[in-house]
């Protein structure tokens, strides 16, 4: 079995693209988003953001999401737009 595949930036106009074409491919995709989604469809979605840090937690030991060094990460997130 290989590693999860985290996708930044998967709910967005390329990165859902890039999140159908892998789990099409059979990898298993994990999505990091600002914002709460339901995991399904073969996609487990996590809730963080990497601006601030907050809800990533890279050891894992505080609970999910973990997401560890050695899995792979795919960043098509784009920087949020200011006021």
């Amino acid at each position: 079995m290989t590693s999860p595949i985290l996708v930044t930036g998967g709910t967005g106009t390329l990165g859902r693209h890039v999140v159908r074409r892998l789990r099409d491919a059979g990898s298993d995709v994990r999505v990091l988003s600002r914002h709460s989604h339901k995991s399904g469809d073969g996609i487990q979605y996590m809730t963080g953001d990497l601006t601030t840090g907050e809800g990533i937690r890279w050891d894992g030991r505080l609970g999910e999401p973990r997401l560890e060094r050695g899995d792979s990460k795919i960043g098509v997130a784009k920087a949020p737009q200011g006021p």
